[in-house]
């Protein structure tokens, strides 16, 4: 292997880990949230835990079917979750606005 393609090799391996911790800083951040404003405890934390895993692999599903999708699918869920004056629209959010 060329050290070019094991430069991008170890590059990627580094970035799928540093992907892993910031999902984990994510994930540990809502339980901790969601705990602290609604007092879940121990007993309604796996329920909560699940339904975010869930969530997850929705919009990662939608994704696979193409942007525009997910898009238009978080985007319906969230107006239903979001007080309208608060919502912003997939591209505000991501920071694709205009591009």
């Amino acid at each position: 292997m060329s050290n070019r393609k094991t430069r991008r090799s170890q590059q990627y391996k580094h970035d799928q880990m540093n992907q892993a911790i910031l999902n984990q800083i994510h994930f540990d951040a809502y339980l901790i949230t969601i705990n602290e404003l609604f007092h879940i405890g121990k007993g309604r934390v796996v329920e909560c835990a699940e339904t975010y895993i869930k969530a997850v692999d929705e919009i990662t599903s939608a994704m696979r079917d193409g942007l525009d999708v997910a898009q238009a699918r978080v985007d319906s869920r969230l107006k239903d979750i979001v007080p309208p004056d608060q919502f912003a629209p997939w591209p505000e959010r991501y920071g694709t606005k205009g591009g």
